[in-house]
């Protein structure tokens, strides 16, 4: 069948509006955003301890598995100094510890020798005091025989009174014989008494005999020896306990300074080394960052949209994700829609985030579990582009609009051939209006 030129201007112009409905159903039939851009939390290691690295870590775009290591620092050399101080502070007790041990040394053996001067002392003292008894009893037993004696005279001299013989001076000067006789026998008996005293006091370790101190020199220098040993005992257990403290310290802190601490960090989810740590030998501090990596496991997009789309977007949804450059589009899940007015504070991410207007909702879309690669050497990705649609609730009306028109195209040509090519190619126009992308 031959076309006429009618024919060909129509069949031309419909292929004319094929193209440009290939080029705007999609925008049509779904929301579209071209400025989301791939990203990931960033995992970063900083170093716990002041040393130098001694594993370095993979170069940036390697790809990590989890638990792998990334970086190992060893600790410098602690700071002797404490240490230092508590081995002068150890010699200087040890040294008062000799210091004390040789004065009660000292002071035992002047001890030894005070306390056998006193045995000496106090054995001597009785001895003499035994003597004084024997020579007092023997002056009370010559005392009663004068005064027995002396009883017998005036006796005599009063019966020859009697009977005249005797003149009243003879008798008084017997009586006053007796009496004084009788007087010295009691002297000798107190004499007697006193030294018994004496005695019975010195076997008690008191002497009374200086009549203000109760003990001899030696004595009172014994009792100063016992209260020095005793202070000093006290003394000694105080830096005694202070040596066994001491001695703890310095073996844990000699532990703390001998050992190599070590810092090795290990990947704690898969993703890429996004920043490499320095070379070995480099010095670190505590806080310094050692390595980042990107985290390809929580890689996501975020979009801005109208906030009147936000009853459109479904939770849980599947939007359709294309890289620009190259690439089919991908369905990913929609894992949250937040309004204009939500506060969303983002972890710390690889690549920048676009702010969103007062007017505008966030989109996030996850990528964990779509077919886009991780593809380790470009980074997951991380920080492309990517156009994001997600498909209108009102899309049927377009379709059969989309047939309806190809039915009445259809009909301007009287040809079967041309009319069902015609029909055909609108039909498929319609049903792609009715599938997502990439379907």
């Amino acid at each position: 069948m031959r076309i006429t030129a009618q024919q060909f201007r129509l069949l031309l112009a419909f292929a004319l509006a094929a193209a440009v409905l290939w080029t705007i159903v999609p925008y049509a039939a779904n929301y579209v955003s071209s400025q989301a851009v791939v990203n990931a939390p960033l995992n970063t290691v900083r170093s716990p301890l002041q040393g130098h690295i001694t594993r370095r870590s993979p170069p940036p775009g390697t790809g990590i598995a989890a638990g792998q290591a990334l970086v190992t620092v060893e600790i410098e050399e602690r700071d002797r100094r404490y240490l230092e101080q508590l081995r002068a502070r150890l010699a200087l007790v040890e040294e008062s510890l000799a210091s004390i041990d040789a004065e009660m040394a000292e002071l035992s053996a002047l001890e030894q020798v005070m306390s056998k001067r006193i045995a000496s002392y106090q054995t001597r003292v009785i001895e003499r005091l035994d003597a004084e008894s024997r020579e007092a009893l023997a002056a009370l037993e010559s005392a009663e025989a004068q005064r027995d004696n002396s009883f017998a005279n005036l006796k005599r001299a009063e019966a020859l009174r009697s009977r005249g013989h005797a003149t009243a001076t003879r008798t008084d000067a017997d009586t006053a014989a007796h009496a004084g006789a009788t007087a010295e026998v009691a002297r000798a008996r107190a004499r007697l008494e006193r030294i018994a005293v004496e005695r019975a006091a010195v076997e008690a370790g008191v002497f009374v005999q200086d009549g203000w101190n109760d003990v001899p020199y030696s004595q009172q220098r014994l009792d100063g020896i016992t209260l020095q040993l005793a202070s000093l005992a006290t003394e000694r257990r105080r830096f005694e306990g202070e040596r066994l403290a001491l001695t703890d310290q310095i073996a844990g802190e000699t532990r703390l300074v001998e050992e190599r601490e070590v810092f090795a960090a290990e990947a704690a989810s898969g993703g890429v080394i996004w920043k490499q740590s320095g070379a070995v030998g480099e010095t670190v501090v505590p806080g310094d960052v050692l390595v980042q990596m990107v985290n390809c496991e929580s890689r996501f997009v975020e979009v801005t949209l109208n906030e009147r789309h936000f009853n459109s977007i479904e939770l849980g949804g599947t939007a359709w994700v294309r890289l620009k450059g190259g690439g089919e589009p991908v369905g990913a899940r929609i894992s949250a829609v937040l309004g204009a007015g939500a506060k969303f504070d983002h972890p710390r991410l690889a690549a920048a985030v676009t702010e969103a207007k007062p007017d505008q909702l966030r989109v996030l879309v996850s990528l964990a579990e779509s077919r886009i690669d991780d593809a380790p050497g470009a980074f997951c990705h991380v920080g492309r582009t990517a156009e994001v649609r997600f498909e209108r609730a009102d899309v049927g009306h377009l379709r059969r609009l989309l047939i309806a028109a190809g039915r009445g195209l259809s009909a301007v040509f009287s040809g079967a051939v041309f009319s069902g090519a015609v029909f055909s190619g609108a039909v498929f126009f319609g049903e792609a209006a009715a599938l997502e992308p990439g379907g």
